[in-house]
C-alpha cells in the first residue's frame, strides 16, 4: 500500500457523514456496519438515511438498517412490506401495488410526513382517506 493512500478510518466523522449521505442505507450497511465501533455508532447516528427499494422485502426482513431509513424509493415492479420500515418519514412509491396501497396508513407509517405516489389507476376518493383520515 502506498504510504500517500489515505486510509477511511482516518477521516474525521463529518467527512464521513458527506460521503455516507451518497450511500444507499443497505449497501452502507452492508459495507461499513459492524467494521468497529466508531462506524456502527456514526451510521447509528444518522437520522435521515435513503433506501432505494430495488429487491423484495425478504431481503430485510432480518437485516438492521430497515430501523434507520428516513426515506423510502420503491420502484415498480417491487413488493415490499412497509411494516419493516418503522422509521419512514418520506416515501416515494413509482409504481403502487394494492398491497402496498393497503398498507399506507398511520398504523402503518406513523412517521410519515411526505410522500409521492406515482400512479395513473389510483382513485382519488381512496387517497383522500388514506391521508387525511389517518
Amino acid at each position: 500500500m502506498n504510504e500517500n493512500a489515505a486510509q477511511l478510518e482516518l477521516f474525521p466523522n463529518e467527512i464521513l457523514i458527506v460521503i455516507f449521505q451518497y450511500i444507499d442505507a443497505q449497501d452502507l450497511f452492508r459495507a461499513f456496519y459492524n467494521l468497529n465501533i466508531r462506524f456502527n455508532q456514526l451510521i447509528q447516528s444518522f437520522n435521515e438515511l435513503r433506501l432505494v427499494f430495488q429487491m423484495t422485502t425478504s431481503d430485510v426482513k432480518d437485516a438492521i438498517f430497515p430501523f434507520y431509513v428516513y426515506t423510502l424509493v420503491v420502484q415498480p415492479g417491487i413488493d415490499v412490506n412497509l411494516s419493516y420500515f418503522p422509521n419512514i418519514h418520506r416515501l416515494t412509491l413509482d409504481s403502487i401495488p394494492k398491497k402496498e396501497l393497503s398498507q399506507l396508513d398511520s398504523n402503518t407509517l406513523p412517521h410519515l410526513e411526505h410522500s409521492t405516489l406515482h400512479h395513473a389507476g389510483i382513485e382519488i376518493k381512496k387517497l383522500i382517506k388514506i391521508f387525511f383520515i389517518n
